[in-house]
Order: C-alpha cells, then structure tokens, then sequence
C-alpha cells in the first residue's frame, strides 16, 4: 500500500476583519457598553456571518460552507452561554443551515486563545488536510469577567474539586496586574514613559478611526438586541418586534488624548497606582477591559489564487514559547526570538510590530531585551492597541492581528510581527508578509 507524501503548503489570508471594541460594564455602577447585552452564542454566529459574507464577496461566490474544513475560535471565558464549543456553536446558530456540516473547535491558552486559533487552522492547511478554514476569537468581559471559568457558580453537591486550585500553583504565578508591575519594576520602567506609550495608544488609534478608508475595511458591523435597565426587551411599540441596534465604531479609545492632550495627561498624572503603593502601573496604563471579537479567513496559496483571490497577507511562520511564571508576561520574548532565528531575520529586518498592550511595561519589555525602545520605535502599534481599544482575552489573538495586517498594507510595509504575552508565562508569536504589494 502506497500512502501518499504531502508536501507543507502556503497558507494565506484572505479575509481578515474585527468588531467594534465595546467597553465592559460588569462592574456595578459602570456603563454598559455597547455589547452588555449581547448573546454570548448570536455574538459568534455574527463574527461567523461576517468573516464568511467578506470572504464570499471576494470569491465572488465560486464557494459553499462545505468548502471549510474547520472553524477554530479562542475564547478563555468558557463557562455558561459562551461554553460548550462556541465555535461549533457559532456554525449551528449561523444564518443558514448550510453550515451544520462544518466542524468547530474552540481554543484556550488564555490571552494567547485567538493565536492558537490561528495556529490550529494554519497547520491545518500546511498540512495539506483541507484548502479553507476560519481562524476567530470572541470575549464577552461584561458577562464573563476575567477567570469566570475558573470560579464556576457550582451545585451544592458539586465536586469539591471542580474549582479547587492547587496552592503550589498559586505559589507560582502571578495575576497579570501585579505581573505588570513587577516587570515595570524589574527593568526599572518610568511612569512619565508608560503613560506616554498609554496616550499614543489612543492617539493612533483614534486617527484611525477618524480615517474612514483606512478605518471600516477592518471592521464588521454587529447587531445587538436593546434592553432596559431591568434587562427586559425593548420592543417597537407598532411591530413589537425587539429593537436592534448595529454597531461600526470602537467605544473604547478616547479622544481627549488627541484632541486635548495637555487636559488628557493631566487626568493621568492623577490616577493612582493599582498593584503597589508607590507602583507605575494605574488603570490608564493597562488594557481596557472590554467586549470583542474577530475573525480570519485563511487557504492554501493555491485555492486562493484557484479562485481569483488576491491575498492580503502570507503567514511565514508561528512560535510557542513561555517564560517564568513568577513574571508571567515575558513570553513574547523568547517567542519572537525563536521566529527570528528560525527565518534568519533580525529585528531591524521587521517592517511593523504589535505587541500586545496587557500592560504599558510589556512592550517596553519586550522591545527592551529584543534591542529596541517602545516609546520611541515608530513600527509599533501603528494603530494603537489593548490600553485604548481593550483585551476581550479571546479574541486579542485575532483582533489586534487583523490591526497589524490593515496597517502593514494601509502602509506598504512587507513583514509584520505580531506577538502578545498571555497568563502564567505563555507567549506567542506570528510572521506575516504583505501580499497586497
């Protein structure tokens, strides 16, 4: 029996797009955000809808949902409406039900959730086992908040250990606040330098959002029912149907930071540290916290230009690492090394960078011991990141790459690295070429 020998394929993208970053509301006396009362399961099936209408467009509709081989999504809070495969999920509850046959898979290595995702199908693909897949991530912080999962509301018969944590582990690890502060601490961070970084982060990304061209490509619209302060449908008084309201536009940057930046500052200046007495790290220089999604389409070279499909970025390579649990937020580090390494580059050979905004101290960090500065490198964050736009835990993996992929070709820039740290130590890591060029 002769077994047939596959050669490693080319994997691309072809769709790549977010939603809107809503601000979380969970906390009580906040203002609900745009997504507060989204349905963690409709969120997905949209995110689904979107990405696949975008694709469809461009196939110019030479394609069927049996055309996918797998939906893959990270999402960390995985516990109640947005547990049990909320990819799988995504694909029963898409407006169709020509997508019952296409098999979903959702992804959790915490922040780095969506990354996996992306790596899940691009291997997939390499790998010769299917020409299409969807790459996606979604958080809702505002029904889930960070570590739902971990502390289930349980039965009282429940298993004691169904949400008992080993104290060893607890030994070894930090929370990601107070890692953001030890590492801001360790390298010897000023505030005066993260709460620049902080306020740029909103200054791109609200020139941005104010660029229309460069803007909307980047952005699927999502559609929320309406609901009143005691959580009840609001209905139309003539047709009763609920009322729906669709969304286009980030909620979470801040204007004030470009359009009065002396008055901005000031207000920053005045926050008071959160993790250490007389610490640098505040709730201005730290990821938002918020409500999100994204997702990517992504095929074999060979499918993509089968169909007449010009692809927006080529995926050169993906690297796994971790660092010291005890710090927690340095994976990025060793992760970006192993991809430099394995491609012969080095970082001055890299057109754009994003690092994930978990806390202003990672991209100093990071840029530091890869032999660079964060505040005054001009590649990083084009277009701003986590502290003005948010980290919905699952989806930053894919939301702040679709960033980097719009502002490398909005920009004309050929290599793109896309990193960002998760909790307890993990790290991750993509090379993307511009195929837009």
């Amino acid at each position: 029996m002769n077994l047939t020998k596959k050669e490693a394929k080319s994997v691309v993208v072809v769709s790549a797009k977010r939603t809107p970053m809503g601000k979380s509301g969970w906390k009580a006396g906040q203002k609900k955000g745009i997504f507060y009362w989204a349905s963690p399961q409709d969120f997905g099936a949209q995110i689904l809808s979107n990405i696949w209408k975008d694709t469809l467009s461009k196939a110019k509709g030479e394609l069927k949902p049996t055309d996918i081989e797998a939906i893959a999504y990270g999402c960390s809070g995985q516990y109640g409406a947005q547990s049990g495969d909320i990819a799988r999920i995504s694909a029963v509850l898409q407006e169709t039900e020509e997508f019952f046959p296409v098999f979903g898979v959702t992804c959790d290595s915490y922040c780095n959730a969506g990354t996996s995702a992306i790596q899940y199908i691009n291997n997939m693909l390499a790998l010769g086992q299917g020409e299409i897949g969807i790459a996606g991530g979604q958080e809702l912080l505002s029904i889930f908040p960070l570590g739902s999962s971990l502390q289930a509301t349980l039965p009282k018969d429940a298993h004691k250990h169904q949400t008992m944590i080993e104290k060893l582990f607890m030994k070894r690890t930090l929370g990601l606040g107070p890692a953001g502060e030890k590492i801001a601490q360790m390298w010897k961070l000023k505030r005066e330098d993260l709460d620049e970084f902080a306020a740029r982060s909103h200054r791109n990304m609200i020139r941005v959002q104010r660029q229309k061209e460069k803007y909307e490509p980047r952005i699927m619209p999502m559609t929320v029912i309406q609901y009143d302060d005691n959580g009840k449908k609001i209905r139309d008084p003539e047709t009763k149907k609920p009322v729906t309201k669709t969304y286009t536009v980030d909620e979470t940057p801040r204007a004030i930071y470009l359009d009065n930046p002396e008055k901005a500052m000031e207000k920053m200046r005045s926050l008071k540290p959160r993790f250490a007495r007389n610490g640098v790290i505040h709730a201005g220089n730290s990821s938002a916290i918020s409500d999100g999604g994204a997702a990517m389409t992504l095929m074999t070279e060979e499918k993509a230009e089968q169909l007449g499909i010009k692809p927006l970025a080529r995926i050169i390579d993906i690297s796994n690492s971790a660092s010291d649990p005890r710090i927690v937020l340095t994976g990025p580090i060793p992760a970006t090394r192993k991809i430099l390494q394995r491609q012969g580059l080095k970082l001055d050979d890299l057109d754009l960078i994003h690092i994930n905004e978990a806390f202003a101290s990672v991209p100093f960090v990071v840029m530091h011991e890869l032999g660079s500065d964060a505040l005054a490198d001009e590649r990083l964050n084009t277009s701003g990141g986590a502290i003005a736009g948010g980290h919905p835990i699952g989806a930053s993996g894919v939301a702040w790459a679709v960033e980097l992929l719009w502002e490398m070709i909005h920009n004309h820039k050929r290599l793109g690295l896309f990193t960002l740290c998760a909790g307890f130590g993990n790290g991750m890591a993509v090379l993307f070429e511009n195929m837009q060029m």
